[in-house]
């Protein structure tokens, strides 16, 4: 007798505890997993948000540049069109990374709604330049990338850039299509 229990109740309470620890092990499972994709999910955000700010950096140095050449914000010839192509290159590859990490599901989808909504503005709006450079002319000439022109990715931005309610829209529709896909219906 140990703690007043018979060896009879000894081996009814180890049975039980070792019926339980597959429980156990698939409980301490699913919660390792849920966590590890949450630091997954703000590691990847903390980097695009890195990316984003050193291009933010790379576009005022380009800005510093055309000014200091007296090259006009309004026009982009006589600018360095290697640091602008450059840029967008940098911009565009930022926007494709975000997308795939979206649907692989490493981004919450009030995050990319934001960036996609600050895109859709960004595309609509005259004064989204680089040196005289607009998004929307960028992303005319990068649409056309062989890489991307048959790819998800330059058909969502086209849906995008049609507005802020498209772009919702255009969000909402990719993720559902990444859960039919990886629930297999």
């Amino acid at each position: 007798m140990f703690w007043g229990l018979s060896a009879e109740s000894w081996k009814w309470i180890l049975s039980i505890l070792s019926s339980m620890t597959p429980l156990l092990t698939a409980s301490v499972l699913i919660v390792t997993l849920r966590l590890t994709k949450s630091l997954k999910r703000a590691e990847i955000t903390n980097e695009f948000n890195r990316r984003f700010d050193a291009l933010t950096e790379f576009a005022h140095s380009i800005e510093i540049k055309a000014l200091e050449k007296g090259i006009a914000q309004q026009s982009p010839s006589g600018i360095d069109n290697k640091s602008m192509i450059s840029y967008y290159r940098r911009y565009f590859n930022l926007q494709f990374d975000q997308f795939v990490a979206y649907q692989s599901g490493l981004v919450e989808r009030p995050m990319f709604e934001y960036w996609m909504l600050s895109r859709a503005r960004e595309f609509i709006s005259p004064d989204a330049t680089v040196a005289g450079m607009s998004y929307r002319a960028a992303w005319k000439h990068f649409d056309k990338n062989p890489l991307w022109i048959h790819h998800p990715f330059n058909e969502f931005m086209s849906k995008v850039h049609k507005g802020e309610a498209e772009a919702l829209a255009a969000v909402r529709g990719l993720r559902g299509r990444w859960l039919k896909r990886k629930l297999g219906v």
